[in-house]
This record gives structure tokens, C-alpha cells and sequence, in this order.
């Protein structure tokens, strides 16, 4: 009885033992799940952390890169409508410009419209002063020619006149050719001039004058 007592309790305490065997082996196993699911979720969990961290690096490069682009942006956009507004000034004055060439254009054109006319004007007065500049010195040329012919022929009246009033010539009462009384009041009676010398005044003579005295003495004789 005892000794069964004992085998029971030795088989007994022997399903203990086995059953702690069993159950330290399925509380190994239970931990090395733990442990494996524990380095799965801590390796999850480093890997969201890092993902989140890189994410947060990413975003906050991001939000850097955005201000960055973003002040970029806002600097083209002042420098744009800078531009913009030196675009507008430069048209502006472009149009000013291109409204003076007109303008000047339009000057030029009618400057050269009234040089033209006032070239041929002066061509024309020109001509005309030239033709009478010829006429004058033709006419300056005549008259110097005639005052030297007057000059001479003036020489020649004078020698003639001194010719005439030699004093050895004889003075007549008329024509019957008696002298003259020497003592007669008045300064009366005829020159008897020779016919050398009359015939030298009649070459003073133009030749109107000169038909004149053929027809008084024609008519005188007739």
C-alpha cells in the first residue's frame, strides 16, 4: 500500500515534472515568440521612425525648398513687374521716338520740299542776274567805247576849233569877200577857212549831219 502509495506519487510528481517540462518548454517557445514578435515590431516600429523621420526631412526640406522657391518667386515677381515697368517706360519712349522721326521726318521732307523750290528760285535769279550782268557789261563795254570815241572825237573838235581860230585867216563882210573894218563895233563878217581845213570838220561829222550839209548846200544851189 505504501509502496503503491509512493509509485503514485512518483509517477505523480513525474507528470508534474513533465508537465513543467512542458510548460517551461511551451513558456520558452511563448517567449521566443514574444521575443521574435517584440524584434519584428521594434525593427517595424525603427523602420516607421525612420521613415517618418525621413519623411519629416523630406517635408521639411520641402517646406525650405517651397519658402526658398517661394521667395524666389515673389523676388522674380518684383523683378518682373520691374521689368514690366521699364518694358512700359521703354515703349512709351520708343513711341515718343518713333512719333519725333515722323515728325522730323515730316520737317526733313518739307525743308527739303522748300530748299528745292528755293534752289530753283535762286538758279532762276541767278540765270537772270547772270543775263543781265552780261547786258550791263555789254552796255558798260558800248558806253566805253562811245566815251572813247566821244573822247576823241571831242580831241579832234578841239583841234579843229583851234585850227579854225588861227589868226593869220581872213575875216570878210559877207560875200562879196571885202575885209571887214577893223574898227566895226560888233564882231561882225565871215572867216575865210581853208578847204583842208572844212574838209577835216565835215570827217567830224556822223553821217546824218554829213547828208544834212550835202542837202543845205544842194538846196542852196539849185
Amino acid at each position: 500500500m505504501t509502496q503503491l502509495q509512493l509509485s503514485e506519487e512518483v509517477e505523480r510528481r513525474t507528470y508534474t515534472v513533465h508537465d513543467l517540462v512542458e510548460l517551461m518548454e511551451m513558456q520558452g517557445t511563448c517567449m521566443r515568440t514574444i521575443n521574435a514578435e517584440l524584434r519584428r515590431l521594434l525593427q517595424v516600429t525603427g523602420e516607421e521612425r525612420d521613415m517618418a523621420l525621413h519623411n519629416f526631412r523630406e517635408e521639411h526640406a520641402a517646406r525650405v525648398s517651397d519658402e526658398h522657391t517661394q521667395q524666389k518667386i515673389k523676388t522674380l515677381h518684383i523683378e518682373n513687374d520691374d521689368l514690366r515697368q521699364r518694358l512700359e517706360e521703354t515703349q512709351r519712349a520708343k513711341r515718343g521716338l518713333e512719333e519725333a522721326c515722323k515728325r522730323l521726318q515730316g520737317e526733313k521732307e518739307e525743308h527739303e520740299t522748300n530748299f528745292a523750290k528755293l534752289k530753283q528760285e535762286l538758279e532762276l535769279d541767278l540765270m537772270r542776274t547772270q543775263a543781265q550782268l552780261q547786258r550791263v557789261n555789254k552796255d558798260l563795254a558800248e558806253a566805253q567805247n562811245t566815251m572813247t570815241e566821244s573822247d576823241t572825237l571831242l580831241q579832234q573838235v578841239r583841234l579843229f576849233v583851234q585850227m579854225i581860230c588861227q589868226p593869220d585867216f581872213y575875216v570878210v563882210k559877207d560875200r562879196s569877200l571885202e575885209p571887214v573894218d577893223k574898227n566895226r563895233p560888233g564882231p561882225t563878217g565871215f572867216v575865210l577857212v581853208p578847204l583842208t581845213v572844212l574838209l577835216q570838220g565835215y570827217t567830224l561829222l556822223s553821217p546824218s549831219c554829213r547828208q544834212n550839209v550835202v542837202d543845205s548846200y544842194r538846196a542852196q544851189f539849185s
